[in-house]
């Protein structure tokens, strides 16, 4: 089955069987960090109730935000890790770079974020009660959709 939705995106989501839960294909791992509340990431972004804006704007606000305190913990040198989050709000593109694979709890297929990680090959997925279930600083895998700890 393959999704694609009016944005004409170039790699649409393949889905393997429906108990899948993929919002954007491919295998991560990498260090836990948990992300519940994205306010920070909107505070900083004025025009976080649009969906595009220019790219400069865009390199400012993600500029701005790799250098924030709430951030040292997500932007690490050389170093990629996973995110942890409710929802794949939009905001959370200014981080993708930073970023080898995002886990969300909850969100829709066809989001805008969604289309973005698909575009740019950073895998997510969603699991339920992630925020709960998975502890800040654990060790991470990613294979085919499913999520292993440890």
């Amino acid at each position: 089955v393959f999704l694609v939705d009016l944005s004409l995106e170039h790699q649409p989501l393949t889905i393997v069987d429906e108990n899948t839960r993929v919002l954007s294909n491919g295998n991560f791992q990498g260090e836990v960090v948990k992300f519940p509340d994205v306010s920070v990431l909107k505070s900083v972004c004025s025009t976080h109730t649009i969906s595009v804006v220019p790219e400069p704007q865009f390199f400012a606000a993600r500029d701005y935000i790799k250098k924030s305190e709430h951030m040292s913990n997500i932007v690490k040198a050389n170093k990629k890790v996973v995110v942890v989050a409710k929802q794949p709000v939009t905001e959370l593109a200014l981080i993708m770079d930073s970023v080898a694979g995002f886990i969300f709890e909850e969100g829709s297929l066809l989001c805008h974020l969604g289309i973005i990680l698909r575009e740019a090959h950073i895998p997510a997925v969603f699991l339920d009660n992630a925020l709960l279930a998975i502890e800040d600083g654990a060790n991470l895998m990613c294979f085919d959709g499913k999520v292993k700890i440890g």
